[in-house]
């Protein structure tokens, strides 16, 4: 029988690489490591092209485009 996963692989790694991080250099600057790595990883500008990309797309499929682009193609 197969098992299921609950989550992303980030989920199960990050506290685990956070006690890790908090053993070898104290809970403070771990803490601040993950704080600052989170605020960075969300405000990076190479994932706000999927949000972009997805918006464009559904109003090229609400201008029925798709359509013409498919038959063009």
């Amino acid at each position: 029988m197969r098992r299921k996963t609950s989550g992303p692989p980030a989920f199960a790694t990050f506290p685990v690489g956070l006690t890790a991080f908090a053993l070898y250099r104290g809970l403070d600057p771990a803490l601040s490591m993950a704080s600052q790595r989170i605020v960075e990883v969300t405000t990076s500008h190479n994932l706000s092209v999927i949000p972009l990309f997805v918006l464009m797309g559904s109003q090229i499929n609400r201008a029925r485009i798709s359509g013409d682009l498919f038959e063009f193609s």
